[in-house]
C-alpha cells in the first residue's frame, strides 16, 4: 500500500468529508492565489510592466476559475479540459484590443502563463483531496494511485 493511500485512508476515517473538501478548496483558492499572483507579479517586473500586486478583479477571476476547476477535478474530471479552454478564450476575448502598440504581446503571454499556474494549483488541490478518490471517478483513480 502506497504512503498516499495510507494517509488518505486515515484522513477519510478520522475527518468528516466536508472538512476534507474545505481543505482542498482552501489550498486551491488561497494557495493558488499566492503562487500564481507572485509568479505573474515577478514576471511582469522582469519585463518592466509593473502594476499593483493586489487587484481585486484578478483575485475574483482567479478564485472563480480555481473553484470551478477544483470542483470539476473532484466531481467531473472529463469536463475539465473543455472548461479550461473556454475560460482562457473568454479571458482573452474580454481583454481583446484594450491596448494597442508593440508592447501588448508580452503582458498577454504572462497572463496566459498565470492562468496555467492557477489551473495547475486547482488541479493539484483537487487531485490531492481524498474526496476525489472516494467519489469513485475513473479519471482521478487513473491519475492518483488506487
Amino acid at each position: 500500500m502506497a504512503t498516499l493511500d495510507i494517509v488518505n485512508a486515515y484522513l477519510l476515517s478520522v475527518l468528516p468529508w466536508g472538512w476534507l473538501a474545505a481543505v482542498a478548496y482552501l489550498l486551491s483558492l488561497g494557495g493558488g492565489w499566492v503562487i500564481a499572483g507572485a509568479g505573474v507579479y515577478y514576471m511582469r517586473r522582469l519585463i518592466d510592466q509593473r502594476r499593483d500586486f493586489l487587484r481585486w478583479t484578478d483575485v475574483f477571476v482567479g478564485c472563480t476559475e480555481r473553484a470551478i476547476a477544483t470542483t470539476l477535478v473532484i466531481l467531473a474530471p472529463p469536463l475539465l479540459p473543455g472548461f479550461i479552454g473556454g475560460w482562457v478564450a473568454l479571458k482573452f476575448a474580454a481583454n481583446w484590443q484594450r491596448k494597442v502598440g508593440d508592447d501588448v504581446g508580452p503582458p498577454s503571454l504572462i497572463a496566459l502563463v498565470g492562468s496555467a499556474i492557477s489551473f495547475a494549483a486547482a488541479i493539484a488541490a483537487g487531485l490531492l483531496s481524498p474526496c476525489s478518490q472516494r467519489l469513485g471517478s475513473d479519471t482521478t483513480r487513473g491519475l492518483v494511485s488506487p
